[in-house]
C-alpha cells in the first residue's frame, strides 16, 4: 500500500490504520478462500476440494429441487465416526429455506433457536453460516448444503501476519525515489481437506 511522504507526516495512525485494513483484508480473503480457493492462487477452499469427489457429493433427490429429504440424505452420507464430531455449512439464504421446511404434520423441519439470524443447531449438530456457498439453484451444479467433521479440513498458517515498512518506493521509469513510501504486507497459509469421506456436500441440480 503506497503512501506520499506527506500524508505520512501528516496522519500520524496512517500505519495503525492501514494495518487494521490489512487485517480486515485478509479475514474477508481467507474467509471465501477456505470456502472456495482454486488451491493455486489461494488456499483449497472445501467446497472446490469435495467438488467431483462422487463419494462425498449427495445429489438432490429431485432436479432443481431442494427439500427435507434432502437434508436427511446428507445427515446420512458420513460414517458414525464423522457425525459425533459433524456440524452445518450454508448460506443464510438456504437457512432460511431450512426453516419453511416445517408445516403442521412435520415440524421436525424446524432448526432450534429461530430467534436469531443463524441457528445453532440443525438436527442436533452445530450450524455455521458460509456466505460465500451457493445460496441459490436451479440449473447446473449448485452446492448448497455441507455436512462433516472440519478436524478433517485442515488449515496450515503461520501464525501471524507480517507488515513492513519501505522507507522508499522508486518510479518504474526513471528508478528515482517517487516521494512515497510503503506498506507490504504478507502471511503464509494454506488449506485442504486431508479426508473426503468425512465430508458430503448436498448438489441440487
Amino acid at each position: 500500500m503506497p503512501f506520499s511522504v506527506e500524508i505520512g507526516g501528516d496522519w500520524a495512525g496512517i500505519e495503525s490504520d492501514l494495518r487494521m485494513a490489512f487485517a480486515d483484508a485478509r479475514d474477508r480473503f481467507e474467509g471465501t478462500a477456505f470456502a472456495t480457493g482454486n488451491g493455486s492462487t489461494a488456499p483449497t477452499g472445501i467446497i472446490t476440494a469435495l467438488t467431483g469427489v462422487s463419494g462425498s457429493i449427495t445429489t438432490s433427490a429431485t432436479t432443481d429441487t431442494f427439500a427435507l429429504a434432502d437434508v436427511y440424505s446428507l445427515s446420512e452420507g458420513i460414517g458414525p465416526r464423522y457425525r459425533r464430531n459433524a456440524s452445518w455449512m450454508a448460506n443464510l439464504s438456504i437457512l432460511n429455506k431450512i426453516r419453511q421446511f416445517a408445516t403442521a404434520n412435520n415440524y421436525h423441519g424446524f432448526l432450534t433457536d429461530l430467534v436469531g439470524d443463524t441457528p445453532r443447531q440443525m438436527l442436533g449438530r452445530p450450524v455455521y453460516e458460509c456466505s460465500d456457498m451457493d445460496g441459490t439453484y436451479g440449473s447446473g451444479e449448485n452446492y448448497v448444503l455441507l455436512y462433516g467433521d472440519f478436524k478433517n479440513y485442515v488449515i496450515v498458517d503461520r501464525v501471524g501476519m507480517s507488515v513492513e515498512l519501505v522507507p522508499h518506493l522508486f518510479h518504474t521509469d526513471n528508478n528515482r525515489p517517487s516521494g512515497q513510501r510503503g506498506l507490504l504486507a504478507w502471511w503464509r497459509v494454506g488449506a485442504d481437506s486431508v479426508n473426503d469421506p468425512a465430508f458430503q456436500m448436498l448438489n441440487v441440480t
